[in-house]
Formats: C-alpha cells, sequence, structure tokens
C-alpha cells in the first residue's frame, strides 16, 4: 500500500506538458461573396443557362439586373435568334440597321415564317408603313444604305410584300451567320426581286463585262447548315431578273463553307438541278431529304450535284412519275457520291413507287466501298415481298459494313391474309416469321467470313419474339465481336431517328 501511494504521488507531481504555442498570422476579414464578386466566365455560364432553360425571355430579364451583365449576355442574346412573329423581324431588322456591330454576334437564325400574319388585316401597322419608318442610318455603309433604299422600293401599301422585303434584308445583314432554318409556305416572288437586285448591286461586273461572276457569293457567305420547310418556296423554274437568270435555291445555297442541307417539303419543279444551273456544284457533306413528289430517279438528279457527300437521310413523302427521263440510281449513287459513309433510305414499305427504273431494287451497296453506317428496309432489296424466303442479304450488303439498322416490318403488308385480320398464326404471319429468322442467321453466319466488321445489328420485324430471337443470335454470334438485336412494334418506327448509342444493343 505504501508503494502504491508514493507512486500516485510521483504521478501527481509531474508537471503537466506545455502546450506548443501556435504563431499568431494576421486575421484577415472575408467579405461575403455578392453577384457582383462574380468573375465574367461565371456570368457567361450564367447566361448560357437562362437561355438553355428559359429561352430569350429569361435571358433578357438576366440582362435587365445590372449593365456588366448586360454587356456580357449580350452575345448569348444575339447568338440565337428565333423569329416567331413579323413585328420581331421588324425590331431585328432596326436594330442591325442602327446598331450594325450586332449582326457578328448573330450564329443561328431561325425564321418560322408560317407564324407571321401576312394577310392585310391580320398585320401590324408597322408593317404596310415600314417604308416610311425613320431609322438612324448614320452607322450605315454604303453598300447597306443602298440595299435599304432598295427594300424600301421593293415596299406597296400590302403587308405581304413588305414582309418580304425586311426578311431580304436580313438575309444581307446576317453575314456571320452560320446555322439558318427557314420554314415558309408562302411563294414570296417580291423575296426573289429583291435578292436578285441585292446580289447585282453588291457584286460588281468584270471589266470586260462577261457573265461568269458569281452573282449569289454576296448573300450568306459562312452559311454551314440550311434547313428549309417548304412546299412552295423553291417550286419555281429559273427566270430572269434584271437580265440575270435567277433562282432561290442558288442564293440560299451559294456558300462555299455549307455542309448540311436539311429540306422538308415538295422537291417538284425545283429537283433537277440541270435546269437551274448547269455545271452546278453543291458543297454538302450531309444531306437530309423528307420530300414530295420524289423517287429514285429525282434523287439521281440531285445527287449528281453532290461529289462530296458523306451522308444521305431520304424519306419519301409522295411519288410522282417522271417518263422519259428515269434514271437508275445504282449507276449514279457509286459513280458521283463515291465518299458515301453514312446511308438512311426510310420508303414507308413503297420501294415499288420509288424505284421505277429497269431495275426495281437496290444493289450498289456493295460498290459504295466507304460506307460504314446503313439505316435501310429489307423491302429496297425485293421487287415482290413474297421473295423475302429467297433473300439472301449478305450478298447485298458492303463487306466494310460496320453499322447495320434493318427494317423487316413492311415486308408484310402487301401479304393476301385470306379472310379475317392478321395475327401471328396465320399461314403468311408464319411463312414471314420464318424468313425473317432465316434472313437474321444468314446475318449471323456471315459474321464470320463475309462481313467481318459487322459489330452492331439492329432487326425490327412483326410477329416476333424480341427477347428470345435476341438471345438465339447473340449465341451463335459468340466469340466474333458483334452484337444484335431483334425488336418489334411501336419501337422499330423510333429506332430510325435514335443515334446507334440510344438503341442500347
Amino acid at each position: 500500500m505504501g508503494n502504491r501511494s508514493s507512486s500516485s504521488a510521483k504521478r501527481r507531481a509531474r508537471a503537466a506538458p506545455k502546450k506548443p504555442v501556435k504563431p499568431q498570422f494576421p486575421v484577415v476579414k472575408m467579405e461575403p461573396r455578392t453577384f457582383s464578386s462574380l468573375p465574367n466566365e461565371v456570368i457567361v455560364l450564367i447566361a448560357k443557362e437562362s437561355i438553355a432553360e428559359g429561352g430569350h425571355r429569361h435571358l433578357r430579364s438576366f440582362c435587365q439586373t445590372n449593365r456588366r451583365n448586360f454587356e456580357l449576355s449580350q452575345r448569348e442574346l444575339y447568338r440565337y435568334m428565333v423569329i416567331h412573329h413579323e413585328l420581331q423581324l421588324l425590331f431585328l431588322a432596326r436594330s442591325l440597321i442602327e446598331n450594325p456591330s450586332l449582326r457578328g454576334m448573330i450564329r443561328t437564325f431561325i425564321a418560322r415564317a408560317n407564324q407571321w400574319h401576312c394577310r392585310q388585316r391580320d398585320s401590324d401597322p408597322s408593317i404596310r408603313d415600314w417604308h416610311n419608318i425613320s431609322v438612324d442610318e448614320s452607322k450605315l455603309s454604303q453598300l447597306d444604305r443602298q440595299l435599304l433604299i432598295l427594300s424600301r422600293a421593293h415596299c406597296t401599301q400590302k403587308s405581304v410584300d413588305n414582309i418580304q422585303c425586311v426578311f431580304g434584308l436580313l438575309l444581307f445583314f446576317i453575314s456571320q451567320v452560320e446555322h439558318v432554318t427557314i420554314e415558309v409556305d408562302w411563294y414570296w416572288p417580291v423575296l426573289d426581286s429583291f435578292l436578285a437586285a441585292g446580289l447585282a448591286s453588291s457584286t460588281p461586273l468584270p471589266a470586260d463585262d462577261s457573265m461568269d461572276v458569281n452573282l449569289y457569293s454576296a448573300l450568306l457567305p459562312n452559311l454551314k447548315t440550311l434547313s428549309l420547310a417548304t412546299k412552295l418556296y423553291l417550286r419555281k423554274e429559273l427566270r430572269l431578273i434584271q437580265a440575270r437568270p435567277f433562282h432561290p435555291f442558288n442564293a440560299l445555297t451559294a456558300s462555299t463553307n455549307l455542309r448540311v442541307f436539311v429540306f422538308d417539303g415538295d422537291m417538284d419543279k425545283w429537283g433537277d438541278l440541270d435546269e437551274i444551273e448547269s455545271p452546278m456544284k453543291l458543297t454538302f457533306s450531309t444531306v437530309k431529304l423528307t420530300a414530295s413528289h420524289f423517287s429514285s430517279s429525282s434523287l439521281c438528279k440531285f445527287l449528281r450535284h453532290c461529289p462530296d457527300l458523306q451522308r444521305l437521310e431520304v424519306a419519301p413523302q409522295g411519288y410522282a412519275a417522271d417518263y422519259g427521263k428515269e434514271e437508275n440510281i445504282n449507276s449514279v449513287l457509286p459513280k458521283y457520291c463515291p465518299q458515301l459513309r453514312e446511308l438512311s433510305l426510310r420508303l414507308g414499305g413503297t420501294s415499288r413507287s420509288f424505284f421505277r427504273s429497269e431495275q426495281r431494287t437496290l444493289s450498289c451497296l456493295p460498290q459504295l466501298v466507304h460506307l460504314k453506317e446503313l439505316r435501310i428496309e429489307v423491302n429496297s432489296f425485293l421487287i415482290r415481298n413474297t421473295h423475302l424466303n429467297t433473300l439472301i442479304l449478305p450478298n447485298k450488303l458492303p463487306e466494310q459494313l460496320e453499322k447495320l439498322f434493318l427494317d423487316a416490318s413492311m415486308a408484310l403488308v402487301p401479304f393476301p391474309a385470306l379472310g379475317g385480320r392478321m395475327t401471328a398464326s396465320t399461314p403468311e404471319a408464319r411463312t414471314y416469321k420464318r424468313a425473317v429468322d432465316s434472313m437474321i442467321q444468314d446475318l449471323c453466319r456471315a459474321r464470320e467470313d463475309q462481313l467481318l466488321q459487322l459489330n452492331t445489328i439492329v432487326v425490327g420485324a412483326k410477329y416476333v419474339k424480341p427477347v428470345l430471337w435476341t438471345k438465339n443470335a447473340n449465341k451463335t454470334l459468340a466469340g466474333t465481336g458483334a452484337r444484335l438485336r431483334v425488336t418489334s412494334g411501336v419501337e422499330i418506327h423510333k429506332l430510325w431517328d435514335s443515334s446507334w448509342d440510344a438503341m442500347k444493343i
């Protein structure tokens, strides 16, 4: 007990360790973080997010908070312009006249002219009095002032004419624009006259008075993407305006930087580009056509002028005979579009109406040595759908093909079901399923020795069991690195517009 108490006393008597002395640093008081202290890069990101989430209305509200936000957001405000109303067109034209520096900010311009009130009783009085509106012209160049005078000279008391003049003036002003979308179902002859006059005044003639000068080079020179939706505006024949041939298609596609062309409408009359200009070379690398009055022959007449084409999407909406001028797509496509890498041909089961030449099917795909991705209906290889069970599909495809989407759902439509409705148990449906199953097995076997690069396969068909058929096909493909998916129902039509990643193979 004595020893224990003495050791306790020693522990109590031991001095406590000294705490380390921390160095004294000067205390800096931080100001509270406020919106005004954010860097410019963050303000620009907020502006981009504002227009992405709420459109121009939210961005305009954001601009009005203070002058700094306005200056940083102005570029985003003008970068993406969408014109829904004719008054927006007038206000934008006036802004570009009085502040020419704003023109270089516009990169995307979308004109939804079908929503404009062009009739006299519906239009705003400002449209009818456009040629009398007072604007500040002090910052205009001599050429811009000439274009403004031309637009006023073409104006009348009709709103529909004045809208065309203002729209044409805008096309000259937005010279730095890269992406243009125009939706118009009007004939608009005044616009053609104004564009022809404006281009003539913007393009000086050579000294020898020759007509070899490019009349259309002054319109949209930096354009990269053009999307047109019209049934009437391009349906015109070539005509002379001021002793010069003019067609709106030439004017809108004159840019040497234009790579993407999207068209939705009627290709009657203007589809034969040789009648507009011969020879004509288009710089398109991507073309998407959703057109009526359209067949393989009219497609050939368009493709003859696209030597740099790499991606083609075709979805005809109606057909017109081209008697006496039929062209064979199997000879035109490999010859005039040798660089084609992606092809999408969606005929809606009406291949007999689309292919009108002597060869009623598509047989040129093995000659397209650069083709990598293909979306197609099996009907494109068949004269009659009853020939599906004799089709040897691998022989119709190029050897270097990497991705294939095959729609076989339309191959059953013309089968004559004997009374009642078509079901999975009818003889025609059973014959169809056996043919589709045989076609899938042919693709799987061809992957081993013929289609060595084909790693992505999607097949759409009716009356199939997608899960079971997909499992059996991938067993056959085991060890090759390829994957196959079978689908049916409404999903087939959705996959036409889906990316390959979205198909979830």
